[in-house]
């Protein structure tokens, strides 16, 4: 498998991790929590996981970890959007890249992508790009997570 999780969560952990952030998670996101609690990709697998975005255009964007709850998973969601969520404009940090952005689910409309009332974003917070500035460092991939995870051609069971 293409993708290393960190087991599976209730909906009741789900919750707590809502209260603990200050935020509900869109329901795609909330199936995807419960049947693999985050994990990481595995990067020796042979299969392409990253993902272009159109504005960068220089390499595709890999994702190194998506974000769970609890031990196992490091609490990474939890410690991410307390630590950084004033950052992000209402958005829920979901992940991190292998070449240090972040991913960022925009389920309020933060974004204003105009044909999409939700986004999944890269956020490339340190810059890492020639065409991110302070201004502007914010990149739309998918219009929820479920296209994202098709687009860096994840699967799970």
């Amino acid at each position: 498998m293409a993708f290393d999780t960190n087991g599976s969560l209730t909906l009741e952990q789900i919750r707590d991790a809502e209260e603990k952030i200050g935020h509900k998670f869109p329901d795609d996101y909330k199936e995807f929590l419960l049947k693999t609690n985050g994990g990481r990709i595995d990067i020796d697998d042979d299969e392409d996981h990253g993902f272009h975005v159109n504005l960068i255009d220089e390499e595709d964007i890999w994702i190194d970890f998506l974000f769970g709850i609890g031990e196992e998973a490091g609490d990474m969601l939890v410690k991410m959007n307390n630590e950084y969520g004033d950052e992000t404009n209402g958005c829920l940090i979901i992940g991190s890249t292998l070449s240090n952005g972040l991913l960022l689910y925009d389920y309020l409309g933060v974004f204003d992508e105009e044909d999409h009332e939700t986004a999944i974003c890269f956020w490339d917070d340190v810059r890492a790009y020639d065409v991110s500035t302070d201004d502007c460092n914010l990149y739309y991939v998918a219009k929820d997570f479920n296209e994202l995870l098709k687009r860096a051609n994840l699967k799970f069971d």
